[in-house]
């Protein structure tokens, strides 16, 4: 017995794989940049880990709303 895959279907796993993979990578992608970041904008340790936090806590309010399926 074999199974028909459509193509429609192929593209579904990757589409889905880098879904997922896009919000710890907009996380991530911050980090290298911190020090130039502090540099330029003359800010301390302590507002560039505000940063981070605003975002993850907008990010984590947010997903109550995406995930729910409303």
């Amino acid at each position: 017995m074999t199974i028909d895959v459509t193509p429609r279907r192929r593209r579904l796993a990757p589409l889905l794989a880098a879904l997922a993979m896009f919000g710890p990578f907009s996380i991530d992608t911050i980090f290298p940049a911190f020090p130039a970041i502090a540099r330029e904008l003359d800010a301390s340790p302590f507002a560039m880990q505000q940063t981070i936090s605003v975002y993850m806590i907008a990010y984590a309010l947010m997903s109550l709303f995406h995930d729910s399926g409303c």
